[in-house]
C-alpha cells in the first residue's frame, strides 16, 4: 500500500483508537523475529495525540506527517517525550532525521527509573546501560560504538532488538552496534526521545513483541567478532577517555578492595553534603546561586566541598596508575583543541 495513502487512510480514523495488530510491513531483523504489534504511530494526524505521547521536556510538535523535537534553552534538558509500551524483548523500528540537533536517544525505563539507550549523533551510534540513580555505586556503562557519519536533511532506518541480555541497533541495514549486559532483558515500561539542540524529526514508529531465531546465538558471536574487529572507539577524545575511565572503574569496584574504599569514602562525603543542604544540589539555577554562596560564605560547605574534592582526585589518581592508556587517553583530551 501506498505509504501517503495509508496515513491518509489512518488520519480518518478516531484518535484513540489502537494501531495493534495493523497489518505494518515488518523489519529488517537479525536477532529476533517478531509476533504482535505492540505499538504503531505514524503521525497522520496533525496535532500530536496525546493519548499515546506524554511531553516532559522541550517543544513537539507533528509537522508535515512527522514528529520533531527542539530543545528549549529554559529547561536546561534535552527534549524529552515518551510513551508506555510494557516489554521485555522486543523490535523497535522508526525513520529519524537530523536537522540541527547535535543528537538524540531512543530511551527506555523500567519501573524504578532509566534502563538503557541507544545514542545517535551526526558522527555515530552507541549503546548504554543506565545507571540507577538510587544508587551512589551505579554507573552508566558504555556498552558498544560504531562510528558513521550521519548528515543533516537526510533520513535513515533505526532498528532496535532487545533479545534477552542483549541489545542490537542497526541503522539502513549496515551501521550496527551489539551490547550485553545481565540487566538488558528487564521488564521496560515506556520509552522516548530525548533530543539535544533544535531539531530532530521522527516517523514511522513500531513496536513489536520479540523471540530470538533458532540461531540468534551464531549470529550474536558473529556479530561480536565482526565487531571486536574494527575500531569502536569515539572520536571525541572527551568522550573516548569518559567511556574508559568508566569500563576501568567499573572492573575495579567489583575487583579491588583499594579502589572500593576510596568510592566508599567519597560517597559518604557527598552523601552527608546532599542530607545537609539538600536544595544547593537541585536541578535549578536558585541552586546555583546557593551554592555559590555557600562556598563563599559557610565554612562548613567549604571544608566538605574541598574534602569532596580531594576524594574525586585521590580516585583519579589510583584509576590513572592502574592504566597507562587511560592516562594517554586523559591527555588527549585535556590537550586544546586545534
Amino acid at each position: 500500500m501506498n505509504k501517503q495513502f495509508l496515513k491518509i487512510v489512518l488520519g480518518l480514523l478516531p484518535a484513540s483508537i489502537s494501531f495493534a495488530g495493523l497489518p505494518l510491513s515488518g523489519p529488517d531483523l537479525w536477532l529476533t523475529q517478531t509476533g504482535a504489534v505492540l505499538f504503531a504511530e505514524n503521525f497522520s494526524s496533525p496535532v500530536l495525540n496525546t493519548n499515546h505521547w506524554t511531553v516532559a521536556k522541550g517543544t513537539w510538535k507533528v509537522e508535515s506527517g512527522t514528529l520533531m523535537g527542539s530543545e528549549l534553552i529554559a529547561d536546561h534538558h534535552a527534549a524529552a517525550i515518551r510513551t508506555a509500551v510494557p516489554f521485555e524483548s522486543a523490535v523497535l523500528q522508526f525513520d529519524f532525521k537530523l536537522d540541527g540537533s547535535e543528537g538524540f536517544s531512543l530511551s527506555m525505563n523500567e519501573a524504578k527509573g532509566h534502563h538503557s539507550r541507544v545514542m545517535i549523533t551526526s558522527d555515530g551510534i552507541s549503546l548504554q546501560k543506565d545507571r540507577d540513580k538510587k544508587d551512589a555505586k551505579s554507573l552508566t556503562l558504555p556498552l558498544a560504538r560504531q562510528n558513521a557519519t550521519l548528515k543533516p536533511g537526510v533520513w535513515h532506518t533505526m532498528v532496535v532488538e532487545y533479545c534477552g541480555d542483549v541489545l542490537l541497533a542497526h541503522i539502513d541495514k549496515q551501521t550496527f552496534v551489539l551490547g550485553t549486559h545481565e540487566q538488558m532483558g528487564a521488564p521496560k515500561i515506556n520509552f522516548g526521545f530525548p533530543v539535544r539542540g533544535t531539531s530532530a524529526s521522527f516517523d514511522n514508529i513500531t513496536v513489536w513483541a520479540a523471540t530470538p531465531k533458532p540461531n540468534a546465538a551464531e549470529i550474536k558471536s558473529e556479530l561480536l567478532a565482526q565487531q571486536t574487529a574494527r575500531s569502536n572507539s569515539s572520536l571525541d577524545p572527551h568522550t573516548a577517555y569518559m567511556d574508559a575511565e568508566t569500563l576501568l572503574r567499573n572492573k575495579l569496584m567489583q575487583s579491588d578492595p583499594a579502589f572500593g574504599k576510596l568510592v566508599d569514602e567519597r560517597i559518604a562525603i557527598d552523601n552527608g553534603m546532599h542530607k545537609r543542604w539538600p536544595k544547593a544540589f537541585l536541578t535549578n539555577e536558585a541552586a546555583q546561586t546557593l551554592r555559590k554562596k555557600l562556598l563563599a560564605e559557610d565554612d562548613g560547605f567549604k571544608a566538605l566541598n574541598t574534602g569532596l574534592a580531594q576524594a574525586r582526585q585521590a580516585e583519579l589518581n589510583y584509576l590513572l596508575k592502574q592504566s597507562p592508556e587511560l592516562a594517554k587517553l586523559r591527555k588527549a583530551m585535556l590537550q586544546p583543541a586545534k
